[in-house]
Formats: structure tokens, C-alpha cells, sequence
């Protein structure tokens, strides 16, 4: 029982840094709920430290440069890719699978120009709702094209959505399709100052590591 405690202890952080001292497990508690307790420490500092060694061993200098590289340009070839970061094109494709595995490269992606396409207007749309209301919502904006993005958000609104409309009449088309759901916002997309920023090796110091 005391060797179970000094785990707990050791795992645990400063005494001082729990209100109350509610973070650790009171005498009388029993051998059953310092051993719960105990687990809840491992894994907690298992996924910390599962963190540190992704962050340490996987992302280096280089990982960055192919992270940022494969945005700006997901059609780059391992010899292309290998010449910028100064690897051989087997070492780079082994960095770029690593990556893929860790699920820090989530896929690749054609940026396609909706005006081109049809849809001359894109607008931002908030959205308030029942929460009764947002399992058919969620369902329903799955389903709908014109729908790019959806966020569900904190604050007085509950999502955000982000759509492509060809025309007035096809906005208002849109919107009543959303007011069996909720009560609607809509703002018109005038231009995009950043479309999507490339996330860089500049974003690892933004972070504060």
C-alpha cells in the first residue's frame, strides 16, 4: 500500500498545484483506489511522453522543411523533395511515410477555384440551434454540396459554415433549406487575405517550444 502511494506521489505534480489537494488519493481510501489513481498517473505520463518523443525524434528542422514543402506543393516527387531538404529520395520517402504514419501528414488535396466552377459567391453563414436539432444538422450539412466547411463553435452561436453558391436565388435556396434548424447569420465573402496558411517550421516557435 505505501510503495503504491510513493508511485502515485512520484507520478503526481506539486503537492501545491492541486486545489484542495483533491488530485491525491486521502488516507483511508484503500488499496483499490491508489491503484486507480496510480494507473490514471501512467497514463497520463505515457501520453505526455508519447508526445515528447514525437515532437524530439520526428520533428526535426527536416520534417519541418517537408511539411511545409508537401503544402505548398503536394505533388512534388522524393527527388524534388529530397534535393530541397538535402536527403536521398529513399531517406525522404521513409521521413514522409514516418510522418503519415504519426498522423501529422493527413492527406493531399487539389485546391480548386469555386468561381471557375460555377459557384460565384462564397459565404459564411452562422448558425444557432436546439441542441436537439444538431444530430439532423450535422447529417444534413454531410450531405449538402454546397457546403465546404463546417465548425461547430463555443459562444452564443453553435456552428459556423462555410458554402459556395452560384447565385442570389441559389443562396436563398440554401438558407431555407437551414432555417428548419435553427436561426441564421449570413455574411458575403468579399476576398480572402489568407486562404490557407502553410503550417511551417515558423509555427513550432508561434508555439512557444
Amino acid at each position: 500500500m505505501r510503495w503504491l502511494y510513493g508511485v502515485y506521489l512520484f507520478l503526481a505534480p506539486n503537492e501545491s498545484s492541486a486545489p484542495n489537494n483533491q488530485d491525491y488519493p486521502p488516507h483511508g481510501r484503500g488499496r483499490a483506489g491508489v491503484l486507480d489513481a496510480v494507473c490514471g498517473r501512467l497514463a497520463c505520463f505515457a501520453k505526455q511522453k508519447g508526445r515528447f518523443n514525437l515532437e524530439t525524434k520526428l520533428l526535426d528542422a527536416t520534417a519541418w522543411k517537408i511539411i511545409q514543402a508537401l503544402q505548398e506543393n503536394a505533388r512534388l516527387s522524393y527527388a524534388d523533395l529530397a534535393k530541397m531538404v538535402n536527403l536521398t529520395p529513399p531517406a525522404v520517402a521513409e521521413r514522409v511515410r514516418k510522418l503519415e504514419e504519426a498522423g501529422v501528414l493527413m492527406g493531399y488535396h487539389a485546391a480548386v477555384n469555386t468561381e471557375l466552377l460555377g459557384a460565384a459567391m462564397t459565404v459564411i453563414i452562422h448558425m444557432r440551434m436546439p441542441v436537439d436539432r444538431e444530430k439532423a444538422f450535422r447529417a444534413f450539412v454531410q450531405e449538402t454540396a454546397e457546403i465546404l466547411e463546417c465548425y461547430n463553435v463555443t459562444g452564443e452561436i453553435s456552428y459556423i459554415v462555410r458554402a459556395a453558391v452560384a447565385s442570389t436565388s441559389h443562396l436563398e435556396d440554401l438558407l431555407v433549406r437551414l432555417t428548419r434548424f435553427g436561426q441564421s447569420s449570413t455574411q458575403l465573402v468579399l476576398s480572402v487575405p489568407v486562404a490557407q496558411r502553410t503550417v511551417g517550421h515558423s509555427f513550432q516557435e508561434w508555439r512557444g517550444d
